[in-house]
Formats: C-alpha cells, structure tokens, sequence
C-alpha cells in the first residue's frame, strides 16, 4: 500500500496549478497589474506571487509591461505584468444544419483565422458534415501555425443536444442526427492530438456573451436566448455556465408561447422554435433564401425592411418580442437572472424587438427579487458560436497555463 506522503507531491502540483490559473485570468480579464495588486486581489503571499508570474513569464503567458507610480503613494514605481497571449491559439468551429464556421484566435483575441463554408448535406449525411469539419478545422490548424502560433486546443459548438464530456451529439434535429461521436470522428479525420471540446451552440453562445462583458459589469447570472436555425438558451449562473444534468438547462425553445401556433418537430404546438425561429421569421416576411446556408443574409434584409418602415416585417417583429418577452418572463422567474440577452440572428433584430421584451419584464418589475432585471441585445451576433467554442478551448488551455 502506498504511503499518505505519496500524494503530497500532486497535491501540491495541483494547487500550484489553480494558482497559476488564477493569476493568468486576473492578467487576461483585468490587464495590466503589479504584483502587489495580485496579492491583494488574490490573497495569496508575495513569494508564490513573484514564482507564479516567474512561471508565467517562463510559459510565454505572462510578460513584464514596465513600471507605473502608484497614485499618492511614495516609493519605487512598480514592476507591471500583463497578459500574453500571443503565442498559443485555440481552433474554434460552429456547426448548423447548413455550414460550418471555423476560427483561430490567439488567447489574447488576436484573430487568425475565419471561415465559413456551406457543408451542403442533406439530414443525416454524417460523414459529408465531418468531411467538411475536418477540412475546415485543418485549414485553422494550419494557418495558426503558418503565423507562427501554436494551436493547443479544439473547441467545437453544434446546433444540438450535447451531453457534457461525451464527445457525442446526442440529438441535433435540424441536422438529422443520433448519438454521432464527434470528437472521435474529427480526431481520426484530423489526426490531431489535441485535446477537442463539444457543447451546444446554445451554451457557447452564452459564453461567448459573458466573455464580451467587462469583468466590472457586475452581471453574474444571464439567461441568453439566441435564434439560428433553431431556438436555444444558454444560462450562466455566478459568472459559470450551467449546463444542468444533460447539458441543456434553460432551454427555452420548447416553451409553449403560442398554444395554437405552429407544430413543433417535438410533437407539441406553438413551441418557440417553431414559431419564432429565424427560418420562421423569414418564411413569415417571404424571404426564404434558395440556399439556406443565405439564413444570415435573410436576417439582414428583414432589419433592413424594418429600418426602412416596412408595416409587414414590423408586425412580425413586434409578435418576435412579445413571445421572446413571455419567454423571458418565464426563465427569469425560473432562474433568477439579472438579463435577458438576445443573442444569435436576434441581437441584430433588437432594435425592434427589445421594446417588447421590456415591457414584459416590466410587469415582474414590482416584485423586489426582479426589480433591477434588464434586457440587452447580444454583442457577438450570429457569430457567437464560434466565438464561445473558442473562450472554451482557451479555458482549457488556462486550468494549466504552465503545461501549455
């Protein structure tokens, strides 16, 4: 049997790991900071301070950043350390019934990389998605090396039930799929060893909007509601997603907000998905494009019809906020959140939406735990996605800035 002594070696490794974690995240979300402002913010002693950013310098994540004079107080000025994320990058894809979207981001943001192809399968062609997604993610792989980058991770989002760490898309109904091994597929396609993360378009779209926050917005608990080809909602709870035991709490799509409304796919009537969903919008204003892959396209020219006074697309904007409201209702009074984000295709439409949404949330207004909830619009648009596929592979990469 071994002895209780054999532990202490890894146990303290991992702390030192979580240290490094956390000064490496304080760096990338607060910018520039000396070592004494680390120790106050972290708590942690002046010794393991200066041999974590000794550390972080070493693993080219961190880097000196000159001196600053404290305000009002006297002494030498300090030694400041920043963030550097420029010689790792992170691989991010998108896939949706249509195409795939592909990025390569450095983890100080830098882009590197984007591409959108349509994958042109028909529901259930497996294998001429994965081609695609191969293809695209090696072109990312590649081009981040061609700058001189290091990829050290894959974060994949699809539009889909993902149970978390499976690997596996259990359900994506707009694609046509069951219980399809992704990771595994990709890995032999690419015959990359990097470690490659999958979750739900919904949840990474969240993530990507939590990220876009300044880290003093004060906002922790978000429910986002986002439009692609289908309606999905991702929720964040003391500034972490949760997932929920299957990988899709919140899910807004299959709220009822329209009884005599539509047939759902999932055998119910008037669900979101089915009478609010950006196809649905489309096909209500008649712009229904011949390649469907043209949805964002079909997006643009209804808020251009919108901007331009049309009474029609007004009207089905106007519905738009008022089921997203009864929606938004419900998940607050659920959840708790301190905003309702419209994320996806609806943030480019917020405009004409938010106003109802708003006066929805007005009603729950009165009630002390809600009076302070608010709506806002998406920042990262239709590409909100890609974008949290990458913050999570770059997640990653931080729990061990050091082994990178």
């Amino acid at each position: 049997m071994s002895s209780p002594l054999a532990s202490v070696p890894q146990d303290v490794a991992a702390i030192r790991r979580h240290n490094l974690a956390l000064v490496a995240r304080l760096l990338r979300d607060h910018g520039e900071l000396s070592r004494t402002e680390i120790v106050a913010r972290t708590g942690l002693a002046a010794g393991a301070v200066t041999s974590l950013a000794a550390a972080l310098i070493d693993a080219g994540m961190a880097r000196e950043a000159g001196t600053r004079q404290s305000a009002g107080i006297a002494g030498r000025p300090r030694r400041m350390l920043a963030f550097d994320g420029s010689s790792v990058a992170v691989v991010a894809a998108h896939v949706d019934a249509h195409a795939v979207v592909t990025l390569a981001v450095d983890l100080s943001g830098r882009e590197l990389h984007r591409s959108s192809v349509g994958h042109g399968a028909a529901p259930g062609d497996v294998e001429t998605v994965t081609d695609c997604l191969a293809r695209e993610v090696g072109a990312a792989l590649a081009a981040a090396e061609a700058a001189g980058v290091r990829p050290a991770a894959v974060g994949i989002a699809v539009a889909g039930v993902v149970v978390t760490g499976s690997g596996e898309v259990a359900f994506a109904p707009n694609l046509g799929w069951r219980h399809v091994p992704l990771v595994d597929a990709l890995r032999e396609a690419t015959g990359t060893d990097l470690p490659i993360l999958l979750d739900n378009d919904a949840n990474l779209t969240a993530l990507a909007e939590l990220r876009a926050l300044t880290p003093d917005s004060g906002a922790r608990h978000l429910v986002v509601v986002s439009g692609y080809a289908g309606v999905g909602s991702g929720v964040v709870v003391d500034g972490r997603l949760f997932r929920g035991s299957s990988g899709g709490a919140g899910e807004a799509g299959h709220l009822v907000v329209a009884p005599r409304g539509r047939s759902c796919w999932c055998g119910r009537r008037g669900c979101l998905e089915a009478v609010a969903a950006p196809p649905e919008l489309a096909r209500l204003a008649r712009l229904t494009p011949e390649d469907p892959a043209d949805l964002g396209a079909a997006m643009a020219e209804l808020a251009a019809r919108a901007e331009r006074g049309h009474k029609g697309v007004l009207r089905i904007l106007d519905d738009l906020g008022g089921r997203l409201g009864e929606a938004a209702v419900i998940l607050v009074t659920v959840l708790g959140s301190q905003a309702v984000v419209l994320g996806g295709h609806y943030a480019g439409l917020a405009r004409w939406v938010l106003p109802r949404v708003e006066a929805a949330l007005e009603e729950l207004r009165g009630i002390d735990a809600y009076r302070d909830v608010e709506a806002r619009a998406g920042t990262r648009g239709a590409a909100a996605p890609v974008w949290g596929a990458a913050a999570l592979a770059a997640d990653l990469v931080l729990d061990d800035p050091a082994g990178y």
